[in-house]
């Protein structure tokens, strides 16, 4: 299953749990300043926690119900959701 939000955290030692590799070739970083300069000139959108919680209590009642336990799980892992596609030279690999 895929989706169109490519989910970020705020920090690499919570992207580091997420990935099976023993190293930190699937981590990337990315400034967040330059992501929102991006976002600025409309070519993504970013979402927070409150957003995110936001959208989906205005959904339908199954994903409304959902919301606080999302919203929850994004604050834990200070996560940020990216909608759109990240210009290239922005990701850049985590040390």
């Amino acid at each position: 299953m895929s989706s169109r939000y490519a989910s970020f955290t705020e920090e690499v030692r919570i992207a580091r749990k997420f990935t099976s590799a023993p190293d930190n070739r699937y981590v990337c970083k990315a400034d967040l300043a330059a992501l929102r300069e991006v976002e600025a000139r409309g070519g993504i959108r970013i979402w927070n926690a409150d957003q995110v919680y936001a959208a989906l209590m205005e959904g339908p009642r199954k994903l409304a119900k959902q919301a606080s336990d999302v919203r929850a799980a994004m604050k834990r892992n200070c996560e940020i959701l990216i909608e759109g596609q990240i210009p290239v030279g922005i990701l850049e690999q985590a040390n």
